[in-house]
């Protein structure tokens, strides 16, 4: 169901008795049917939520969450199967109202991931076989527009020594207001810098009707670790980049201006070829990372019946059909965002002599990226004098 034009589920009081209760048993083994959980800090709502267990999965892996209400009522647009995940201050008492269709709950703190964050603002932690690293850290509120970058890295090969560079260099990924490297195993880009563990192959094969990389199964698992570790919630917009991309943030944050996020259940995403997306350079708001991780099953089941078995998609293509034909999520088209081999470049592209273009790919040596980088920023440079 969706949340917007309708009214929240606080509202939904005509026809159902109402009262508040005192007790404050913060436990999490067994869910209260029938109850709303009042608090005084709503963080966000989660709408196509399949059940509680998964509402309560949200609220476990985001360590704001203090308490958590499901929707399990059907046909009530804005409340059924809407997850909605609330903060709750150590000292607040829980105001627990009597309503028909809600099962409320608090979060089992006990299930922790190996790569675990113990506050929003302090330190994150990156589990070894030897010993715990730490890491840089991040502050808990970031302004409106903010950006979350990841990348995900060959634990061998080119990549790590782009991602080193650009590190050293503060460029791409790093230039964002947070940021993330993901690889299957715990690499040291800097004293300050290690991978986050995904727990998956990072080998594919090509094939389909593109002859591209078929590696759905890869970013799923990467997908389901952005959402685990719960980061990405604390911005407005998320981007994935590969390590081969030139990629300029701020260009990036002066396009979002001309995409405004509608106020609705769903978020947006952003298109960056005419061919459909292509995913040196992926965008999306908030909302709608929620939106495709609770359903993604759906989707994967609504193209197995549509191809007659697996569609031999890549990730872009995937997670934009899915978006767009499935979950019905707002998609903005840019053609500013990207310039790159695959997607009918203009010729001299390489050269990167545009500075509007928010990134360009591929460039897998250290030598062709900074070239490419430097080229691009002397433009803008001399643009602007």
């Amino acid at each position: 169901a969706e949340v917007s034009d309708t009214k929240s589920h606080e509202d939904l009081s005509d026809g159902v008795e109402k009262h508040s209760e005192s007790k404050d048993d913060r436990s999490c083994v067994d869910n209260e049917e029938d109850r709303d959980f009042h608090t005084k800090e709503r963080l966000y709502e989660i709408p196509n939520c399949p059940n509680a267990d998964e509402c309560l999965f949200h609220c476990n892996h985001d360590e704001r969450c203090g308490a958590w209400s499901f929707g399990e009522l059907s046909g009530v647009p804005g409340l059924s199967n809407v997850c909605f995940i609330k903060g709750l201050k150590s000292d607040e008492e829980v105001d627990r109202q009597v309503k028909a269709g809600i099962i409320s709950g608090f979060p089992c703190r006990s299930l922790t991931s190996t790569v675990t964050t113990t506050t929003l603002a302090t330190t994150t932690t990156v589990a070894t076989t030897k010993a715990k690293v730490t890491d840089i850290t991040f502050p808990d509120s970031f302004p409106p527009g903010s950006l979350y970058c990841y990348a995900l890295m060959q634990p061998e090969g080119y990549e790590k020594g782009l991602l080193r560079m650009q590190y050293q260099e503060g460029q791409s990924i790093f230039a964002c207001d947070e940021y993330t490297v993901y690889s299957n195993q715990v690499i040291e880009l800097s004293e300050k810098l290690h991978t986050h563990v995904v727990n998956v192959d990072l080998h594919c094969k090509y094939g389909g009707e593109f002859k591209t990389a078929l590696n759905n199964d890869i970013f799923f698992a990467v997908w389901d670790k952005v959402v685990e570790e719960g980061r990405f919630r604390l911005h407005t917009w998320t981007v994935k980049v590969d390590p081969d991309c030139v990629f300029f943030p701020t260009r990036l944050r002066k396009i979002l201006v001309d995409h405004p996020i509608e106020d609705n259940a769903k978020g947006l995403y952003l298109n960056n070829c005419r061919r459909g997306l292509h995913g040196p350079l992926e965008i999306f708001s908030r909302q709608a990372i929620e939106v495709w991780h609770t359903g993604r099953k759906g989707c994967v089941d609504y193209f197995w019946k549509l191809c007659s078995g697996d569609c031999l998609w890549g990730e872009d293509m995937f997670i934009d059909q899915c978006m767009q034909r499935y979950l019905k999520v707002p998609r903005d088209d840019d053609w500013d965002l990207l310039v790159e081999a695959h997607c009918d470049p203009p010729d001299g592209w390489d050269k990167c002599e545009d500075s509007t273009k928010v990134a360009f790919h591929p460039f897998k040596s250290q030598e062709a990226y900074a070239e490419c980088m430097a080229s691009s920023q002397d433009l803008a440079a001399d643009w602007e004098k």
